[in-house]
């Protein structure tokens, strides 16, 4: 009776034979360079590093249209289509071994691109997640931006904030006590607040205006179609219904500012992410 002959199965896995153990096991460097070689009969295996034959006597690796070197960490030939594949003729994978692999020797390929990783949905429309951002049903590039300031003019002698105010797009808004109110009744009483939009020039184009708070807001967690328009909306409310201004019990231009700025952002965030 004739002996059964034993037959071996290439795997990804390292208990590939499941009886006798593992008969080749191959580690490598992440351009290819063999850094461990185990088991019973590693030399009978041919394809090693990416799934490509291996020549164990010039230690090369043949991608059916360029022979590479794992020593090297480069091709040994020139790119067929010249400097068109960039710059380094003899590069390997853009010198990214990890996250990027070439099939024949021809073109990269991006693993995670590949596997559709960086694929997403957005109201039906497909885009690059590394290029945009899905908010709200809406696509935004991820290079787009709002951005929100909140500036106080203090008063030096005494290292406190004299009045504070919001800019935004082009315009600004504060909030303080009525002209009629004396300084006093500002400090430790409650006196009838207003709303000034814009701030006058007196603040604005001041050269001791300070940077209390500035927000750089992106389509990754806000709706930028709208933050302007929330932040307006909670400007002209507090103008029609002025709250009570008293610089004692923190209701005071500053406080103001900062609750406006935290209420419009919290009133423009991403409801839905595809």
């Amino acid at each position: 009776m004739a002996c059964r002959e034993l037959q071996y199965y290439f795997s990804n896995e390292a208990n590939s034979d499941y009886h006798r153990g593992s008969a080749a096991h191959f580690e490598y460097s992440p351009f290819g360079k063999t850094t461990v070689a185990s088991g019973s009969i590693p030399n009978r295996f041919a394809f090693r590093f990416s799934s490509e034959y291996h020549d164990s006597e010039t230690n090369l690796v043949y991608y059916n249209y360029r022979y590479y070197s794992p020593e090297l960490g480069g091709w040994l030939n020139r790119d067929p289509i010249g400097e068109r594949g960039g710059e380094n003729l003899y590069g390997f994978v853009g010198n990214d071994g990890i996250n990027k692999v070439d099939f024949n020797g021809l073109w990269i390929i991006e693993i995670l691109e590949w596997l559709g990783f960086y694929d997403g949905c957005c109201n039906g429309v497909k885009y690059d997640k590394r290029k945009q951002y899905c908010c709200n049903g809406k696509l935004f590039e991820k290079t787009e931006k709002k951005e929100i300031f909140i500036y106080a003019v203090p008063i030096v002698r005494f290292a406190i904030i004299q009045h504070a105010w919001i800019e935004w797009n082009g315009t600004s808004a504060g909030f303080g006590p009525i002209e009629e109110a004396t300084e006093k009744e500002a400090i430790f009483t409650n006196v009838p607040g207003k709303i000034t939009s814009p701030e006058p020039s007196l603040y604005t184009d001041s050269p001791y205006k300070i940077l209390l708070r500035k927000e750089v807001l992106k389509a990754d967690k806000y709706d930028l179609d709208i933050i302007f328009d929330n932040l307006t909306k909670e400007v002209k409310k507090a103008k029609d219904k002025p709250p009570i201004y008293s610089a004692i019990r923190s209701a005071h231009c500053e406080a103001w500012a900062q609750n406006t700025v935290t209420r419009a952002m919290e009133l423009s965030r991403c409801k839905s992410e595809n």
